[in-house]
């Protein structure tokens, strides 16, 4: 819009010269020049405003260009030897969170994870869709909504997204979003335009992936359902990829309690920024191996799980998750191939990256003990636990029994009378 505007006026400034001059002359081809400036001012000025108004019905799309893109080279990384690094040199502390366990808040064996305020949100999505709601002790409070037709229940439900600023909470349960207070009152229901399994509300609006075949992400009014923006083209961002989104790694919307959330989906190789007025390439990542157009468009005909098989066994890389940001550092997994699963550290500060691997001198004493999956983040810390990821419920309890937990760990004496029964232990890790 700048640029447009010194355009104009610059060109202004060039026609008032062009009019003195004219005035200064009498000859008919000067007047008949005054009249063809007068055009072309008129049609300047209309393009002008056209330009810088846009109708208020147009569906908006596209990204913002970002000259200060981090990018990392995975073709380097790879012929980096691991960086082994404590937690402690990132976290400066760790909270234990253990969950009440009886028969109304049990976690099922798949999860989706909120924290906000005092709140801790889980909705289950395997085997049952209940949607429960903690306090920060953890202590159980109630069921938010219940499966169900009736005002404030549904039949299923994927994923959920808070509105801190007026304190809503949005569930998608496929084709509707039911909306509560932040302490579970049910508020209405409105209806999207398609289906969607995941959402992420950010700066006054909701955002779902787009069941579409041209782009991958949907920007939505919360307050009637409609389609207000569809941004990142499916072929050129997502590989051509056109299956509906699976739940893979949690889905495509990370960082989620910030400023501006990320968005990456399987096959994406830029990671983008969420922020009001579009979407923002923030990180990308190069390599000889990653997946291309034609390797999608080889699978196709197959079935889902079939494809992303096929992509496995040619040793490609795909899918970024695990994704959080401190002060200083990004962090994120990606995988290659059929089994392997790299993790990246980028230092903003020093602009360079490393394979870490990461122990957690936290939690347990001994620094011998790797780390675990993230279940969300915030701009002061993430939350993990060993209940899902790169160790179950069992195996955190052995370590437990064999005496590995660090002495300064709080909660310790309730950590030590967990059972197998028992609902999953989330350790916040602050940075502050």
């Amino acid at each position: 819009m700048v640029k447009r505007l010194l355009f104009f006026i610059r060109n202004d400034i060039l026609l008032k010269n062009m009019f003195t001059f004219a005035k200064n002359c009498k000859s008919k081809k000067i007047n008949m020049m005054i009249k063809m400036i007068n055009i072309f001012c008129l049609i300047l000025v209309t393009l002008f405003v056209s330009c810088g108004s846009p109708k208020s019905n147009d569906v908006q799309s596209g990204t913002v260009n970002n000259d200060n893109l981090y990018i990392v080279d995975l073709d380097i990384l790879e012929e980096m030897d691991f960086t082994k690094i404590n937690y402690s040199t990132i976290f400066n502390k760790v909270e234990t969170i253990i969950l009440e366990t009886n028969k109304e808040s049990l976690v099922g064996s798949r999860f989706e994870f909120y924290a906000f305020e005092n709140y801790i949100f889980i909705l289950n999505t395997q085997p049952n869709k209940d949607f429960l709601l903690f306090d920060r002790d953890g202590k159980f409070i109630r069921k938010i909504g219940g499966q169900g037709g009736g005002p404030g229940e549904y039949r299923w439900a994927y994923d959920f997204t808070i509105d801190p600023v007026n304190r809503v909470i949005y569930l998608l349960c496929n084709l509707f979003i039911n909306k509560y207070t932040i302490d579970g009152n049910y508020i209405g229901t409105i209806r999207l335009e398609g289906n969607a399994s995941f959402i992420q509300y950010a700066d006054g609006k909701l955002y779902t992936e787009f069941r579409g075949n041209d782009y991958l992400l949907q920007e939505i009014d919360p307050e009637t359902g409609k389609q207000t923006g569809k941004y990142l083209e499916r072929e050129k961002y997502n590989k051509g990829w056109n299956a509906s989104s699976f739940r893979f790694q949690g889905g495509p919307f990370r960082h989620r309690w910030s400023e501006s959330p990320i968005f990456v989906d399987t096959f994406m190789d830029t990671i983008f920024k969420i922020r009001q007025g579009g979407l923002i390439p923030f990180l990308t990542i190069k390599s000889k191996h990653l997946t291309t157009n034609a390797d999608i468009k080889a699978t196709e005909g197959m079935a889902s799980i079939d494809r992303i098989r096929s992509i496995q066994n040619k040793n490609k890389i795909f899918c970024i998750f695990n994704y959080f940001e401190t002060k200083n550092h990004i962090y994120f997994f990606y995988t290659q191939g059929t089994t392997r699963v790299h993790p990246v550290l980028y230092c903003l500060s020093t602009n360079s990256y490393s394979n870490p691997f990461f122990f957690n001198d936290l939690v347990f004493g001994d620094n011998s003990i790797y780390s675990h999956g993230y279940m969300f983040s915030n701009p002061n810390g993430v939350y993990g636990t060993y209940y899902e990821f790169s160790h179950s419920q069992e195996m955190f309890l052995d370590l437990i029994k064999e005496g590995k937990l660090s002495p300064n760990v709080d909660k310790r004496e309730e950590l030590m009378k967990l059972t197998e029964e028992s609902n999953p232990v989330f350790f916040y890790y602050s940075y502050e």
